[in-house]
């Protein structure tokens, strides 16, 4: 398996496992607690990733199936995680208004959405291994505030998203805000169901 793959794999499991720990970390009682009105609960912060990661794995399946699941040698220099992270994914102190289609609903219980961030997470680190050994730069799709990611990059734009939530659920003064607003561009919405 190539050293990229590896990284965004480690990265994959070294974000969820940040993501527990500030999970179980958190009183059960403050867990569906909103700090502010403007801002999510951790359970609430819990569900917005579940969809969001939901949809980065129909995304990454999509492109990787539109590469017809092949395409030419990685390069011995491919290095997404680098180039992921040069973009600032996790800056933690600049809020960001969700995309409506990833704003948590409620009342979700919060054992039901780890099982969907396990499943979708399972099944990313599949994709992640099955598109290996190829390039997959010329195949991709805009994040809102990124920029054109490809199948790798998203994997690690995962990783960094479940990163800076972490952060955020150990903080109880959070970042994001749920302002019900416009969003800054049209991003990609595909329901749970799929």
């Amino acid at each position: 398996m190539n050293d990229a793959t590896l990284a965004i794999l480690r990265e994959l499991d070294g974000a969820r496992a940040e993501l527990r720990a500030a999970w179980d970390e958190t009183p059960e009682a403050d867990r569906s607690v909103r700090p502010t009105p403007d801002r999510w609960s951790p359970v609430e912060t819990l569900e917005h990733l579940s969809v969001a990661l939901h949809q980065v794995v129909r995304l990454v399946g999509h492109l990787w199936i539109s590469a017809g699941r092949a395409g030419p040698a990685r390069p011995a220099d491919f290095d997404p995680v680098t180039r992921v992270l040069a973009r600032r994914v996790a800056r933690p102190t600049e809020r960001v208004d969700s995309p409506e289609s990833t704003r948590p609903t409620g009342g979700i219980p919060a054992d039901r959405i780890w099982e969907c961030l396990d499943a979708d997470l399972s099944r990313l680190k599949e994709l992640t291994v099955e598109m290996d050994p190829f390039d997959l730069r010329q195949v991709h799709f805009p994040h809102a505030v990124l920029g054109p990611l490809d199948p790798h990059e998203w994997a690690v734009f995962a990783a960094e998203h479940e990163r800076r939530h972490s952060r955020q659920i150990r903080d109880p003064r959070g970042l994001v805000v749920d302002s019900g607003g416009a969003d800054r561009q049209e991003t990609f919405t595909m329901d749970r169901e799929s």
